[in-house]
């Protein structure tokens, strides 16, 4: 009779031969860590690396996420690490084999890939080179501004349709930030970025979007028993663009699928919050989302019809803008082809 290790972790006597030792086990956990390309084991299960770079990370669309469209899922192969931004998880290679695997169990996670690499790790697995393990913050906070110093950012509000709001709602700042390369080199970027409830900044500009420090949700308390939820905070701007009154309205902005479960317990644990309008994607992820949260919360009001026939509030809002600019003569151009609405 051996000891193994359960589904909950803990230990377990068992007469099954394919189970392994406690011992055993830990020595193939360290073996596959130390010897895996998580560029190659993503690559055995199908997804391919993009062309989409950063320093020593490689980029893929998410293998834990059905609605990647832009990937989003990082690997650093020399730190054994990964980092989907659109769930907000991370980890090594067991960890991200439990979820492409479907199992919380270390034992079937380390038999699963080893059946990928035809057997034991270190006849199979390409070999990585391995790194220090010294933790370097990738991304460090030079400068907080308010807007209007920053002709860029500007434009780039202005770009999304929504300097009106992006003013009036005193969310948004100049964000200035320095990345950290794995050499501890600095270069200086900006953006524009917004404060979540755990001190950290999400930050975009027309290159991309980075959270900074801790992820979280965003709240910001209103005047009144309504409160307003959006995946992102574009989509919260477009809808005050439209609507200026619901800045009176409690306000939830996600920043992350993965803040959906936190958002619920927030607005459950409130005694004040009476009204719940979900103003989430028309995409499948945006579907899911208002399907749990009202499923949870069963008086939550669905509001993706103020923007039906495009995929979120900014998509309808910056699609306003470019017909505006047209020609009088193209003014109906998306009335003729079909394909250009949505």
């Amino acid at each position: 009779m051996v000891c193994a290790i359960s589904d909950d972790g803990q230990k377990a006597e068992t007469t099954n031969p394919n189970f392994m030792s406690i011992e055993e086990l830990r020595e193939r956990i360290k073996e596959i860590k130390d010897s895996i390309s998580l560029v190659d084991f993503l690559t055995k299960l199908g997804y391919e690396p993009t062309s989409k770079k950063s320093g020593q990370e490689r980029f893929f669309l998410s293998p834990i996420r059905d609605s990647d469209s832009d990937p989003s899922f990082s690997v650093n192969d020399s730190k054994g690490f990964w980092y989907d931004h659109g769930s907000g998880q991370g980890g090594n290679v067991i960890d991200l084999g439990k979820l492409v695997f479907k199992t919380n169990s270390i034992p079937k996670v380390v038999e699963e890939i080893e059946k990928l690499y035809n057997g034991h790790p270190s006849f199979s697995f390409s070999q990585r080179e391995l790194a220090p393990k010294v933790y370097i913050p990738k991304h460090e906070i030079v400068n907080v501004k308010d807007l209007g110093h920053n002709a860029a950012i500007t434009d780039y509000i202005a770009s999304r349709g929504v300097i009106n709001a992006a003013l009036s709602s005193k969310l948004l700042k100049e964000v200035y930030y320095d990345h950290i390369d794995d050499k501890g080199s600095k270069k200086r970027y900006f953006g524009v970025g917004w404060q979540n409830a755990s001190e950290g900044y999400d930050v975009r500009s027309k290159y991309g979007k980075i959270c900074i420090a801790k992820k979280d949700l965003l709240f910001k308390e209103g005047s009144n028993s309504k409160v307003s939820i959006f995946e992102g905070m574009f989509n919260y701007l477009s809808a005050l663009e439209k609507d200026p009154s619901l800045i009176n309205n409690n306000l939830i902005v996600l920043n992350s699928l993965s803040m959906v479960n936190r958002a619920i317990t927030l607005v459950k644990a409130s005694g004040s919050i009476k009204d719940i309008d979900l103003y989430f994607d028309n995409g499948s992820g945006g579907r899911k989302m208002t399907g749990e949260f009202q499923k949870q919360l069963p008086q939550a009001a669905d509001r993706s019809y103020l923007y039906q026939g495009y995929d979120d509030y900014n998509d309808m809002l910056k699609a306003e803008l470019s017909n505006r600019n047209l020609k009088p003569w193209q003014t109906d151009a998306p009335e003729r082809n079909s394909h250009h609405t949505r």
